[in-house]
């Protein structure tokens, strides 16, 4: 069964449109960088989509993908950490507390630098948690490509034995060399 590509498909236009209202004084290289990851994701999203391409080519995409996906979430993370720094600047451990308690517009208003690195924080913690739940529909989608990759070998009499199935695994095989 074909993996449910329009749904991640969704997933990366959700997290393309997100990264595209992210705003951080503090961290504006990691965002462009952001921005161009997500581009690529959905650019990859849309071939996955909209190709007919075979189960194996379609794994290869998956893969790249996942690992678009943890370099944005590397960048996300520096984002958390710059936007968190700025906050803490602006708003001083004494406010803190306070300032959290104001409802958003009030927030605005009493200190406007840190309700932006405040709200910035917190999309960007929140894409990252997107982040997360379209990496594993990637890691779903890879599994169920390797297991029609196997099939389509199997059917092409490409393979016999099992040691000739070649696997697509997110972990490396251990070495071989012996101590």
């Amino acid at each position: 069964m074909e993996p449910n590509w329009s749904a991640i498909h969704e997933q990366l236009a959700a997290i393309k449109a997100q990264l595209g209202g992210l705003y951080a004084d503090d961290a504006d290289a990691e965002l462009k960088t952001c921005r161009a990851y997500g581009n690529q994701l959905l650019l990859d999203g849309t071939a996955l989509a909209t190709s007919d391409t075979s189960a194996e080519e379609k794994h290869g995409i998956t893969v790249s993908m996942r690992q678009a996906v943890n370099k944005l979430q590397e960048q996300l993370d520096e984002i958390k950490t710059k936007t968190a720094e700025a906050y803490r600047k602006h708003i001083g451990t004494d406010e803190k507390e306070a300032f959290e308690q104001l409802s958003p517009e009030l927030q605005q208003q009493y200190n406007a630098q840190a309700y932006r690195s405040f709200a910035a924080f917190h999309a960007a913690d929140e894409l990252l948690d997107k982040l997360s739940k379209l990496n594993a529909a990637l890691l779903d989608a890879g599994s169920e490509l390797d297991r029609m990759t196997r099939e389509e070998h199997t059917a092409a009499g490409r393979t016999t034995a099992a040691a000739d199935v070649e696997t697509f695994d997110r972990d490396p095989a251990p070495s071989s060399l012996s101590m």
